[in-house]
């Protein structure tokens, strides 16, 4: 597959691996304090925004490493986690007015706020137990803050988020993906549901009315409002497409000309030119209109992502055109989406659960990963490959059940005395590894249950293995 040649050339994509950098006199004299990240970078992105003010600063949420910021645009990353305790971000919001502060809405309605650009975080509260999938500043009364939850609707803060009213009266459906503000009459505000469409409020919140017409598909994903024209709003759909309306939602019309028929999972307008549009799919990657989304083409050389999650264009720049995606990181466009490059430079953004050093050979690493399976070095870190071929994925369509890569590892096991002998415990199995990790076969057979995380190798006896299924 093409994807995996190009993994076997580069630094695997969306794991933290951490190696204490360490002086080879003595361990005594070692610097304890240094660590080095020896990559690679990448992981799946669930959202990025910029900076009004300075386009070259970005914030990228991730799905397992928390909240990152670019102030080159793209060219290098940095965490940006002090305060913050949750792993997963679910979206990013600027104030535009004062855009170093910053809200992240994230796991069981937690809220995160800065006022530092993101160089500190303070923790806020909203009730429920959802995950904050949308947030939205007012921007001409930027104390007023909107989220949408996935289970308790939409909530509104008057104070910069120190408290919190729900407002969903009339509003039918409680599972809230998208969350817009009409930049011309902030009052009025679009939010996409899960099962309900399109609503709409024209007093901040304080009623809500359905606005369907000629909406075929429920399932609302994203929101656009035209910059010059906020009449015109475009709606990304899970089953149905794109759809446009001219009349601030009172009718739709699809819109999905040339689009693939997958989920659309974001969509975009240029800032100054209010007829180009792009959108993010499920396993498409990127397309582009140029007339207003009457018609859709590809807009994908050499983005290798095919999962988009989310796109940010520059305002000032509108050429330069970022994309979050699943497993690969951000890619960056300055040619307005005709070709990308990789932009994950110390973006490294997956939760590692397991890591083995192979103890014949120093530099032959192994991690098990959170959503990407294991990955194997054999140089130290500097390059990596993806090593899953038998495992099975059961949530994956019939035929994908064998991915390369996309396994939760729950616990990686090295065999005592030998090194190529692995165990894996993933979400849907028990395998062992002959050869270093290149296929793995099921030993489940046998079990109560295939689910579980304890597992370990007697130091003595390497042909034993013990592990603690989930009942």
């Amino acid at each position: 597959m093409q994807r995996l040649s190009l993994l076997t050339k580069i630094s695997l994509v969306g794991l933290v691996v951490l190696l204490i950098s360490l002086t080879q006199t003595s361990f005594a004299s070692a610097s304890l304090n240094v660590w080095e990240n020896i990559g690679p970078e990448g992981g799946t992105i669930n959202v990025i925004v910029i900076d009004p003010h300075i386009p070259t600063t970005l914030y990228a949420g991730t799905k397992d490493n928390s909240i990152f910021r670019s102030i080159d645009g793209g060219a290098q990353w940095s965490m940006i986690n002090d305060g913050v305790i949750f792993g997963e971000v679910k979206s990013l919001a600027i104030d535009p007015q004062t855009p170093t502060t910053i809200y992240a809405g994230g796991l069981r309605s937690i809220l995160y706020k800065s006022v530092d650009g993101g160089q500190s975080w303070m923790r806020k509260f909203i009730w429920g137990y959802g995950d904050l999938l949308a947030l939205a500043v007012d921007p001409l009364t930027p104390e007023a803050v909107y989220a949408g939850s996935s289970t308790h609707g939409v909530y509104k803060s008057t104070d910069g988020g120190e408290t919190w009213t729900q407002i969903t009266n009339e509003l039918m459906s409680t599972l809230v993906r998208a969350l817009v503000i009409d930049p011309q009459a902030p009052n009025t505000l679009y939010v996409g549901t899960h099962d309900g469409g399109v609503f709409k409020s024209t007093d901040g919140g304080e009623s809500w009315s359905v606005a369907n017409n000629g909406l075929t598909a429920t399932d609302a994903l994203a929101i656009a409002i035209d910059p010059q024209n906020s009449q015109i709003l475009h709606v990304s759909t899970g089953s149905g497409g794109v759809f446009k309306s001219i009349n601030s939602g009172n009718s739709w019309s699809a819109m999905s000309a040339g689009l693939p028929d997958t989920s659309i999972l974001t969509v975009a307008i240029d800032p100054q030119d209010f007829a180009t549009l792009y959108v993010g799919t499920q396993g498409a990657g990127v397309y582009k209109s140029m007339d207003g989304a009457s018609s859709w083409s590809p807009a994908g050389s050499g983005l290798t992502a095919e999962t988009v999650r989310t796109l940010a264009i520059d305002p000032a720049t509108p050429e330069n055109l970022y994309a979050g995606a699943e497993i690969y990181g951000v890619f960056k466009s300055s040619d307005s989406g005709g070709n990308w490059s990789e932009a994950n430079e110390s973006l490294a953004a997956v939760g590692v659960s397991s890591i083995k050093i192979d103890p014949q050979s120093a530099n032959t690493l192994y991690a098990g990963t959170f959503n990407f399976g294991i990955y194997k070095s054999t140089d130290g870190g500097k390059t990596w490959e993806p090593r899953n071929r038998g495992t099975r994925a059961d949530f994956f369509p019939d035929d994908q059940k064998y991915p390369e890569f996309g396994q939760c590892v729950h616990n990686l096991v090295m065999a005592p005395g030998m090194s190529n002998r692995l165990y894996q415990q993933n979400h849907c199995g028990m395998y062992r590894s002959e050869d270093g990790g290149l296929n793995w076969q099921s030993i489940e057979k046998g079990l109560p249950s295939s689910f579980g995380f304890p597992a370990t190798c007697p130091s003595s006896r390497a042909s034993w293995f013990r592990v603690c299924p989930t009942p």
